[in-house]
């Protein structure tokens, strides 16, 4: 009996040792955890420190690598603002003066707040290299193919222009798309302002 006690014992104390272990693993990760996040809201609070140092205190500092590290900013965030405006001619499009929402190039006001938009300079077209003309076959079989083609394509972009004024003259069949109640433009039907006059969508 004294034999099984001993073995009892023994689970026991092993039991006990193990789950000892265990608390003080659990114990250890937590503190760890608390030290990670406590190092991580101090590395957040020097990038606030600095921020408040870069843009309202930079004209009292003297130190010299705080200036160089400050004119380094200045030289990656106007490469950031270069990077986007490229990426925004790519698209077509530009940033709204007022709201910052990104809109079309062509619009004079923003369709999202209403703001006017300064005029974008189109670009100077590249020269147009003129070619000579190829010698037209003026033979029967080619004129007739021609016409054919021709009368073809009247028809097509009379059948555009048709579903064009049907569209003007019924807008609310076009469940994606609105008029303009001041001047006809045809804007996204979820736009809040024309993107023409500035007119305030219905």
């Amino acid at each position: 009996m004294s034999f099984i006690n001993k073995i009892s014992e023994k689970l026991s104390s092993g039991a006990t040792a193990v789950s000892n272990s265990t608390k003080r693993m659990s114990e250890i990760a937590k503190l760890n955890s608390k030290i990670n996040k406590n190092l991580s809201d101090v590395n957040n609070r020097y990038t606030e420190i600095g921020r408040i140092v870069k843009l309202e205190l930079m004209d009292k500092i003297m130190h010299e690598d705080v200036k160089r590290l400050a004119n380094e900013i200045d030289i990656l965030l106007a490469e950031v603002n270069e990077s986007r405006e490229k990426i925004s001619d790519l698209k077509g499009v530009k940033v709204c003066i007022e709201c910052g929402a990104q809109v079309s190039r062509d619009v004079a006001f923003c369709p999202n707040c209403g703001a006017k938009q300064p005029v974008v300079e189109n670009e100077i077209p590249e020269p147009v290299i003129i070619t000579p003309s190829p010698v037209i076959d003026l033979s029967e079989s080619n004129v007739t193919s021609v016409v054919t083609e021709t009368e073809a394509t009247v028809e097509e972009n009379a059948e555009k222009a048709e579903n064009t004024v049907e569209e003007i003259e019924n807008p609310v069949e076009n469940k994606n798309s609105v008029f303009c109640s001041r001047c006809g433009s045809k804007e996204d039907a979820d736009i809040k302002f024309c993107s023409q006059c500035g007119n305030k969508m219905e």
